[in-house]
């Protein structure tokens, strides 16, 4: 379930990535941060891409609750942040690593900070027992 979770916020957060090519990296980092984080940017650029639209709704299936979903997209943008810094900004470097975490999700938990996987695992587990909580 972990694994799954972690390979949905992935798909979320590769969906907004490309944003980050054309411009200055903490703007366009600040940018995909909000519109990862606010309801409302997130329709509008879901319904212009069909693949980021299909990702969307299957995390909002996968969470079950808007509180979750919430949740989840936050930690993809603090994931985003790490992405960023890590690689320097690259874009590519930044689209690499999200292809090898979404091949092995499981050395990509590891490389996130205890905070971050401890989020994931409440997630999962408010998941598995079916009763997501705020």
């Amino acid at each position: 379930m972990i694994q799954t979770l972690l390979a949905l916020c992935l798909v979320g957060t590769a969906a907004f990535a490309g944003d980050l090519e054309n411009k200055a990296i903490q703007n366009a980092l600040s940018q995909t941060q909000s519109l990862l984080t606010d309801p409302t940017q997130r329709a509008k650029a879901t319904a212009g891409d069909p693949s980021a639209k299909a990702a969307d709704a299957n995390l909002q299936n996968l969470m079950g609750s808007s509180a979750l979903t919430e949740q989840s997209y936050a930690l993809a943008a603090e994931i985003m942040g790490g992405l960023v810094q890590a690689h320097g900004g690259d874009t590519a470097g930044m689209q690499k690593a999200l292809e090898q975490a979404s091949r092995d999700p499981a050395a990509f938990l590891q490389s996130l900070t205890p905070a971050q996987r401890e989020k994931i695992q409440k997630m999962a587990g408010q998941i598995e027992s079916g009763k997501p909580r705020q």
